[in-house]
């Protein structure tokens, strides 16, 4: 119920800032960008990590948006296995 959240996990991170979901994946920029299997909410699985430094994310379909400090990153993430997360493109600031 979204009105009335409960708590169920709570995980130590280096410095969390913006976070997306994409099907049954959280992903949330920390030191790197970190994705968890969020199947089983109350027990996150760290499933993949991008090593990109960045504040926020957006997810649009199969694309993840990514920003930074110094630009923005595109990535194709890939439903099928979010292991095979692949570069696209790269704007700098």
């Amino acid at each position: 119920d979204a009105s009335s959240p409960n708590l169920i996990h709570t995980r130590n991170l280096v410095y969390p800032k913006g976070l997306g979901l994409y099907g049954d994946y959280l992903i949330v920029c920390d030191d790197v960008i970190k994705i968890f299997s969020i199947t089983n909410p109350e027990n996150p699985e760290l499933v993949h990590s991008i090593d990109q430094s960045c504040f926020d994310v957006i997810i649009k379909g199969n694309d993840l948006f990514a920003i930074g400090d110094n630009g923005m990153y595109r990535y194709e993430l890939n439903s099928l296995d979010i292991t095979q997360t692949v570069f696209k493109s790269k704007i700098a600031f």
